[in-house]
């Protein structure tokens, strides 16, 4: 794996790709490695990605 931490131009676009790994089922330290991001950084994410699905499932 390469020690090159990918850079983006936002936050979101950053948020965004973290969140596509999780869907494919990337671990959580491959994403943190990969990207330079926190464990609690990736779960604070998910958990605003859970309350957004339901949010506009449920509406």
């Amino acid at each position: 794996m390469s020690n090159q931490k990918a850079s983006f131009k936002t936050g979101k676009e950053l948020q965004e790709i973290i969140l596509q790994e999780k869907t494919r089922g990337a671990p959580d330290l491959e994403i943190g490695q990969k990207y330079g991001v926190t464990f609690r950084y990736i779960e604070k994410l998910k958990i605003w990605g859970y309350i957004l699905f339901t949010a506009i499932k449920y509406g």
